[in-house]
């Protein structure tokens, strides 16, 4: 060690009360701050959100895929990319609105494979008083397609 550097490091122990005052204070002040941060991120994205959408800086869903979308916002992002791809690149969306048109009244339905659960969500937007049932083997899926199809999903 260089020469004048031993006393530059003094053990906790021998610390004055000033010094022991001010470590626990820091440390309790750098506790407090994370979780304020943490709150502030939380509440203020909640509050941030109902803000914008009050002013109509957030679009409210107008046609059927920005209501399927707005279903996955805010939960696995994965399963919101892949649904904001799947609508809009399946052409299976643009041509089911017409296939189901002479249909109507439709109370229940089951959807085999359900995957993250978009044609499921697809059909619960088109039928307003139905309920799906849906299955699929991956744990994450199922999860996400709960998530997204909400009360009126079963899966």
């Amino acid at each position: 060690m260089p020469a004048g550097t031993e006393s530059l490091i003094i053990p906790y122990s021998e610390c004055g009360p000033q010094v022991t005052r001010m470590m626990h204070s820091k440390s309790v002040t750098t506790a407090l701050a994370v979780a304020a941060a943490v709150l502030g991120l939380l509440v203020l994205r909640v509050i941030l959100h109902r803000f914008l959408r009050a002013i109509a800086w957030i679009k409210v869903p107008k046609n059927m895929r920005e209501r399927i979308l707005t279903r996955y916002q805010g939960k696995d992002f994965h399963a919101w990319m892949f649904a904001r791809f799947k609508t809009a690149l399946d052409k299976m969306f643009t041509e089911l609105p017409e296939f189901l048109q002479p249909i109507s009244g439709v109370r229940t339905f089951l959807d085999l494979g359900c995957g993250f659960g978009i044609a499921g969500c697809f059909l619960l937007e088109h039928f307003e008083q139905s309920t799906a049932y849906a299955i699929d083997p991956s744990a994450a899926r199922v999860r996400a397609a709960a998530a997204a199809m909400g009360e009126r999903g079963h899966v």
